[in-house]
């Protein structure tokens, strides 16, 4: 709760009660009660005090004060009592008591619900990081069931060994062709990966966004000489016709293509 809670100030009311007064009177009364409020204490009973809380050091000025005190205040003992501030006073820590207890019974009720929340939560937590292109999922999928057997299937979970999710990337500048990929290619038939490498370096560099992101670029470049040998090359797709089976369409999807005039599809 604040120090010095808030205070409401009737106009109406101060003003019926003080039309008479002098100028110099109602800035006297402004500064008692703003001593009043703001100690939320009553006033001493010493004139030499009060006469320094309003700065009262000319004659008229330390008349206007005690006539203040005179017809507004109440001594009590020691002090001065004002009835109407201290109404004002219990009232606005009345409310700022009611706001904490209600601050507090929220926190409470926030603190319950988050605590409900985590007893029901599963106890181990699984991260699976998916690829987020049509290119990436298939990355490995042979294009026959006879391209490649099993044993040389790449492994297609996101989580490493450790567990831990990996992150694609572009391909890098350092990219080549190594000895493994010219034995794979040599093992299954496929066209010369250094005939091809060229192509596959300009075609994925060239790629913006996500579908230019791989999680295995070795992986990516055994497909691409997979879908070179089914096809005899790339560039043997331009002229296409028409496709005239789902699978075909499919096949034109994944590749890009787009049609010509003349009716036949070309690589975008």
């Amino acid at each position: 709760m604040s120090k010095r809670p808030w205070i409401p100030f009737y106009f109406a009311d101060y003003t019926a009660k003080t039309e008479h007064l002098t100028v110099v009177e109602h800035g006297a009364y402004f500064l008692l009660m703003k001593h009043y409020y703001m100690t939320r204490h009553p006033l001493p009973a010493d004139t030499d005090r009060l006469l320094m809380i309003c700065r009262a050091f000319a004659d008229h000025e330390k008349a206007a004060v005690m006539n203040v005190l005179g017809e507004f205040f109440v001594l009590d003992r020691d002090h001065y009592r004002h009835p109407r501030i201290e109404e004002e006073l219990m009232r606005a820590s009345e409310i700022c008591e009611k706001k904490a207890a209600a601050g507090k019974m929220g926190a409470a009720a926030t603190n319950q619900k988050i605590a409900a929340q985590k007893r029901h939560m599963p106890t181990h937590s699984y991260s699976h990081s998916q690829p987020s292109s049509q290119d990436t999922k298939d990355e490995e999928k042979p294009l026959h069931a006879s391209a490649c057997p099993n044993d040389v299937q790449p492994n297609m979970n996101p989580e490493g060994a450790a567990g831990k999710s990996r992150r694609g990337s572009r391909i890098p500048d350092s990219f080549a062709v190594t000895e493994e990929h010219r034995e794979f290619a040599r093992k299954y038939k496929l066209p010369s990966p250094d005939l091809q490498i060229d192509e596959f370096r300009d075609n994925w560099r060239s790629q913006a966004g996500n579908r230019g992101v791989k999680l295995d670029w070795d992986a990516t470049f055994r497909n691409w000489l997979r879908h070179a040998a089914q096809y005899g090359g790339r560039k043997k797709m331009v002229g296409m016709r028409e496709p005239s089976t789902p699978e075909q369409f499919e096949e034109m999807k994944k590749n890009q293509l787009e049609r010509n005039p003349d009716g036949t599809y070309r690589i975008k």
